[in-house]
């Protein structure tokens, strides 16, 4: 990692390295809008733009599909299913950043991965890849 870090300063004059700096960059860099970001990777992201998440329960990746934690932020939503509905079909995000050759959610969460692929298959293309991130682009211009 030392070595990646080093190198990173060499190539880009800073210290800071991966995709949560990358991406926001390639965000910055080609004045994309960050007005409806769905970060399903490299959540900290948000933080770097100084955005907000698109939902609270978006705030970290894996907690969309837990439903057991809605509760604590008062989420209108009650499960995990509704929520990853709402921000895919609803709020339907201009943006979603994934991780190259990974599952969105974790493996026992087959539907949910399911349902994101065939949504980004559906509706999205592939932007660009930064490093080991996919930005994908929404397809369609309508209420965005």
């Amino acid at each position: 990692e030392y070595y990646a870090i080093f190198k990173n300063k060499l190539e880009k004059n800073t210290f800071y390295n991966g995709e949560w700096i990358a991406v926001p960059d390639y965000f910055e860099h080609n004045q994309l809008s960050t007005n409806k970001v769905y970060f399903a990777e490299y959540h900290i992201g948000y933080w770097v733009l100084g955005i907000q998440p698109i939902t609270k329960a978006a705030t970290q990746p894996s907690n969309v599909l837990k439903d057991e934690m809605f509760f604590a932020y008062d989420n209108p939503r009650k499960t995990g299913e509704e929520e990853l509905k709402h921000i895919l079909e609803i709020i339907k995000p201009q943006y979603i950043v994934t991780r190259k050759g990974r599952r969105v959610f974790a493996h026992k969460k087959k539907a949910a991965n399911f349902y994101i692929n065939l949504q980004l298959k559906k509706n999205y293309d592939a932007l660009g890849t930064i490093d080991n991130a996919i930005i994908h682009e929404y397809l369609s211009s309508e209420g965005q």
